[in-house]
């Protein structure tokens, strides 16, 4: 029989972010790897929705929050929970999220692993989360116009590097310049950067 304390260290011992929600997707613990990974402070995610607690860019599309919104009927995070209390065995999908973190909005590619599991209580979700993000970007071959660098969509449209990186993997630029640049572009100001060191 697992006690309590085993069931913890358990869960502490998994090495990936994992999160047990119920069927409304209500986080009933975590472990301090998605602690660290998302961020978390945890007594502020526990009793709150997943996509609300991990700041989901759709958990505002209601004022409801998570699982009302338009785009929600389509979450596969979800969705794949749902399946898991109809009795499916173990899933596990890849999908794509965008998180509001910090006032901005950023893009993960995740691979999830839902099952069920129960405890004492009631019968829950046992939710992992794995980020292929970087691993998705280094597989990737993007076409560039060996001219004037815009980078061709899937559809055929092309982009300039900003709007490219932003609509496919909601990477968002600032814009600065470098020295060679400046010098060239802007040789009063380099020249004063210079003598004002």
């Amino acid at each position: 029989m697992i006690t309590e304390y085993s069931y913890e260290a358990l869960l502490n011992a998994i090495p990936m972010p994992v999160f047990i929600v119920d069927e409304d997707l209500v986080v009933d613990n975590i472990n301090p790897a998605a602690v660290d990974v998302f961020n978390l402070d945890k007594r502020s995610v526990l009793y709150d929705r997943w996509g609300n607690a991990l700041k989901c860019v759709h958990s505002s599309d209601d004022t409801n929050g998570c699982g009302h919104g338009v785009e929600c009927k389509n979450c596969v995070i979800r969705n794949s929970i749902l399946e898991s209390f109809e009795g499916f065995p173990i899933i596990q999908r890849k999908t794509s999220i965008i998180f509001n973190t910090v006032g901005f909005e950023a893009g993960s590619e995740l691979l999830i692993t839902v099952n069920q599991i129960m405890d004492s209580r009631h019968v829950l979700a046992l939710l992992m989360i794995e980020d292929m993000t970087k691993l998705s970007l280094v597989n990737m071959t993007v076409p560039i116009c060996m001219h004037c660098k815009k980078l061709r969509e899937s559809d055929n449209h092309w982009s300039n590097l900003d709007d490219y990186f932003d609509h496919n993997m909601h990477i968002k630029f600032s814009h600065c310049i470098c020295e060679l640049c400046l010098g060239k572009y802007y040789p009063d100001i380099a020249m004063k950067n210079i003598t004002n060191h």
